[in-house]
């Protein structure tokens, strides 16, 4: 067994080529390989089996990007809102208390999911 650190990288998709695609800036992976850990990249997926993800690695990053719908916690789309991501938010906004206790993902996230 290794003892290299594996870190779960959230990422977003976007449409390339006419097919959606896992979309991650490589500034997080190249950074956590720098410091001798082993990303793993996690793509908006089922919130059920994103907290399983966790079992078993040593970390989360939770990435930037689009801006959260805010229709998920019961208020209007803020004017000012950039572009949101449907599936990311399904995941990461529906996510059980549990992994909210355990992890600090988009802070703006976890803070309107406890408001």
């Amino acid at each position: 067994m290794s003892s290299t650190p594996l870190v779960l990288v959230i990422s977003t998709t976007t449409t390339l080529n006419g097919q959606l695609s896992v979309n991650l800036p490589a500034a997080y992976t190249n950074a956590l390989t720098a410091a001798g850990m082993i990303p793993l990249v996690l793509p908006p997926i089922d919130a059920s089996l994103a907290v399983l993800a966790l079992d078993g690695v040593a970390g989360l990053v939770l990435t930037g990007g689009e801006d959260i719908d805010s229709r998920w916690f019961n208020e209007p789309l803020h004017l000012a809102a950039g572009p949101t991501h449907v599936a990311r938010d399904a995941c990461e906004s529906r996510w059980p208390r549990p992994l909210a206790d355990r992890v600090c993902r988009r802070s703006r996230c976890v803070a309107a999911r406890r408001s």
